[in-house]
């Protein structure tokens, strides 16, 4: 996060460079990730990878940091996530992950 202050006095202990601690207040966003928006299928789905098939997922877009989403939904463990717009996903039999 960037910030800048204005009208600083010569006698403020914040200078240029100097490290300090905030704390920013807003909800708390479970089950939730930070994605690009081309990963997002209908504004409500994005696609895992599950027996080598695209599965559907639901999700809920909770907001935004810069241009990505943060969205959430029922995701699973040890899922991978499909992060590219495949067109027609829904009729790809196969899909291999790369890592």
């Amino acid at each position: 996060m960037r910030a800048s202050l204005e009208k600083i006095d010569e006698l403020d202990p914040l200078r240029p460079g100097v490290f300090v601690e905030i704390l920013v207040k807003g909800d708390e966003v479970r089950n939730a990730l930070l994605v690009n928006e081309n990963s997002i299928y209908e504004d409500k789905f994005i696609y895992v990878i599950s027996d080598n098939k695209p599965e559907k997922i639901e999700i809920e877009i909770k907001g935004f940091i810069g241009s990505e989403i943060i969205c959430s939904g029922n995701f699973g463990l040890h899922k991978t996530f499909i992060v590219t717009r495949l067109n027609n996903i829904q009729n790809i039999k196969k899909v291999y992950s790369v890592e």
